[in-house]
């Protein structure tokens, strides 16, 4: 599949989505990102987990980011999971790396 990336009039928007050759078009949305939608999210403000002694000890590594490529050389061997919490209208990629 081929994607395109760039900045374009409302008009053109139009004209690309009705391209006979065009699947689909989508308008990036805007994220603005904060800890106090994250740190609830991944449970690090849980007192129960803490008091079981769930703190992250024995973590490798752990990636809470807006996205990495994980096809990446240095990623594509190491990552044993990951999960996407997008809702519409930003969605998550398609093809999930593997768990």
């Amino acid at each position: 599949m081929h994607a395109l990336a760039g900045r374009i009039t409302q008009g053109g928007v139009a004209k690309l989505a009705g391209h006979a050759d065009v699947v689909t078009v989508s308008i990036d949305a805007e994220l603005f990102l904060t800890l106090e939608e994250s740190v609830p999210l991944i449970r690090a403000d849980d007192p129960e987990l803490q008091l079981q002694g769930i703190d992250g000890t024995g973590v490798v590594v752990a990636v809470l980011d807006t996205g990495i490529d994980t096809d990446h050389p240095d990623l594509v061997d190491s990552i044993v999971g990951e999960e996407c919490f997008l809702q519409a209208p930003v969605t998550c990629p398609p093809e999930p790396h593997p768990a």
